[in-house]
């Protein structure tokens, strides 16, 4: 990701860090092997993956979030000018997926069996774990008493209110090697996804 972010112009990143942070802080350093700005913003206690950004305080007016465990060829760059653009709050990145479900999926009415599927394939819009947001979103929740907080709430909350949200689809390639399965994946086809 780092490098990805370098090769599409990116000078600064900063990383959210609480398990195994001294362990990421000696691994990059301060960027300078990878030619750009790293610095990190140490959570004391869990915060998710929404609430570290509220103990970052040089944020820009629009920037990334970005999963750690997100293996994809999306323009990073590219992304965040559709953010731009469209004046958006905050733009979240998806891409279709199918999984097969593990079960026989049954629907019945009073007892009687109307359908029964045995472990069929569902298809879906994922989040990619990849975000643009502006900083408004920022300014409006307090860091004072900070406590865990994940982006699905704020999403949630933002359709509860009727807050504009943006979709960006993607179609490219899209692995969360934070799951057993594609962490497989990546690993047997490396010549094929170093090419992506």
């Amino acid at each position: 990701i780092i490098n990805q972010l370098v090769g599409q112009g990116f000078t600064h990143i900063t990383i959210a860090i609480n398990h195994f942070s001294k362990l990421i802080q000696s691994y990059f350093g301060n960027g300078s092997k990878y030619k750009v700005r790293i610095d990190y913003s140490e959570e004391k206690k869990t915060l998710g993956t929404f609430a570290p950004l509220l103990l970052i305080k040089d944020l820009p007016q629009n920037f990334l979030v970005l999963n750690g465990d997100t293996l994809t060829n999306l323009n990073y760059k590219n992304f965040l000018r559709k953010h731009q653009r469209f004046k958006s709050e905050i733009t979240i990145a998806t891409t279709k997926r199918t999984e097969k479900l593990n079960y026989g999926i049954l629907t019945f009415k009073k007892n009687k069996l109307l359908s029964f599927k045995e472990k069929p394939k569902v298809h879906m819009n994922v989040g990619m774990g990849i975000y643009a947001l502006n900083k408004k979103i920022i300014l409006g929740i307090s860091a004072k008493r900070l406590k865990k907080i994940d982006f699905n709430e704020i999403l949630e909350k933002r359709i509860r209110l009727k807050r504009k949200t943006i979709v960006y689809s993607f179609n490219g390639f899209w692995q969360d090697i934070g799951r057993p399965e594609d962490y497989e994946f990546v690993n047997h086809n490396l010549k094929y996804i170093r090419s992506k």
